[in-house]
């Protein structure tokens, strides 16, 4: 019952983000309460690793809200800026559903059992497809990181867009 909770608050958190981008941001309450579902159903099923970084990040943010006396509609619009990377996630997850009608998992298991014949060959080949993938898909960030971050640097650095840049660029390099 929990997990069809759980995952009905998840529907809801991605419907509620594309409403917001197509009529407007009135549904910011409805969705930190949506957050605030998901967060109570699924940190049960956190492993214990996870549990503790969630814990810790979410008392650590909870403590700044607190301290500096932040209203309900700024702990809203907090609670807002972690779903979109909740959403994200869940968007991401969508990639799975053309592989699948596509049938690609029987073209690699073709490609493997000719090319591949022991597992050290199979697992070289797992290596150099994660990779690549990993990498394509990581190019999402850059973007990302440039628009989170653009207003700040626009308003400290001077020139903003070449320091930006060069900044999100050196690190997505480091990353790969």
């Amino acid at each position: 019952m929990l997990l069809r909770i759980e995952r009905l608050a998840l529907l809801m958190l991605v419907i509620t983000y594309l409403l917001t981008s197509l009529v407007t941001p009135e549904v910011a309450t409805l969705q930190a309460m949506v957050a605030v579902v998901v967060l109570v159903t699924g940190f049960s099923r956190l492993g214990t690793a996870f549990k503790v970084a969630a814990g810790l990040f979410l008392v650590a943010g909870s403590s700044l809200l607190v301290i500096s006396h932040a209203p309900f509609v700024k702990v809203v619009q907090i609670i807002n800026w972690m779903n979109g990377f909740v959403v994200l996630l869940l968007v991401m997850q969508l990639f799975t559903i053309p592989l699948a009608i596509g049938n690609y998992q029987e073209a690699i298991e073709e490609v493997s059992t000719t090319a591949f014949r022991s597992a050290q060959g199979l697992n070289g080949f797992i290596m150099a497809e994660t990779f690549v993938l990993a990498s394509i898909l990581s190019l999402g960030t850059v973007p990302l990181m440039y628009t989170l971050l653009q207003t700040t640097v626009h308003r400290r650095v001077e020139p903003a867009t070449s320091f930006l840049a060069t900044a999100v660029s050196r690190t997505f390099i480091l990353g790969c």
